[in-house]
């Protein structure tokens, strides 16, 4: 069986920011199906936005950027 793959997520982006995306990336990683989420961006407001949620940290990998668009 090959591994699964990583899904990459830019944290910082979409319309309801970091909050929506965290919260997002959380609940896949407490589901029957989870798989390894990447997330991208300020590593403080993913760290933030990570503690007010319930999930499995085995599956979530926080990826340094300090750019934003």
């Amino acid at each position: 069986m090959s591994p699964l793959p990583r899904i990459v997520l830019d944290a910082m982006g979409g319309d309801a920011g970091v909050r929506a995306m965290v919260e997002g990336a959380a609940r896949i990683t407490v589901s029957n199906a989870p798989f390894p989420i990447a997330l991208v961006g300020v590593p403080g407001e993913i760290q933030s936005a990570l503690a007010k949620t319930h999930h499995a940290s085995e599956w979530l990998e926080i990826i340094p950027s300090a750019g934003a668009i």
